[in-house]
């Protein structure tokens, strides 16, 4: 996953006006991933938020160590978690 599959993502999500878009995140301190859920309101101005924190091959610009590893849409919590835990690390 590349910053340009995240734009995809977002951009689709929004075409077919999923209601929300969740991230999973590495964070090489934390014995997990985590999982940030966004709704579709704040669709366009997170994306601008991503490009601008994250470089291209997704880590965090400024903190070493925090990655976007995956990323998917949905309608509810179920469908996302459900892709979730198929794509579990």
């Amino acid at each position: 996953m590349d910053m340009i599959n995240l734009e995809e993502i977002f951009c689709k999500a929004k075409l077919l006006d999923k209601k929300y878009i969740s991230l999973k995140i590495n964070i090489t301190e934390y014995p997990s991933e985590e999982i940030i859920i966004i709704q579709n309101t704040n669709f366009e101005s997170k994306l601008r938020y991503y490009k601008e924190i994250y470089d291209y091959k997704l880590n965090h610009k400024y903190v070493d160590g925090i990655k976007i590893i995956d990323c998917t849409y949905g309608n509810d919590f179920k469908e996302i978690e459900l892709y979730i835990n198929k794509n579990l690390d």
